[in-house]
């Protein structure tokens, strides 16, 4: 029992780590897009 909650434990928290590299790129892009945009707008 343990070996399976720590694997379920060790993959939640790869999970979230993947997540929060996702959200942080996804934030830099955005940021870059609303910028360019901004750039180019009369």
């Amino acid at each position: 029992m343990e070996t399976s909650t720590e694997e379920k434990l060790r993959h939640l928290l790869k999970n979230k780590k993947i997540l929060g590299i996702a959200a942080v790129i996804l934030l830099i892009v955005g940021s870059i897009l609303g910028y360019v945009h901004y750039r180019h707008t009369p």
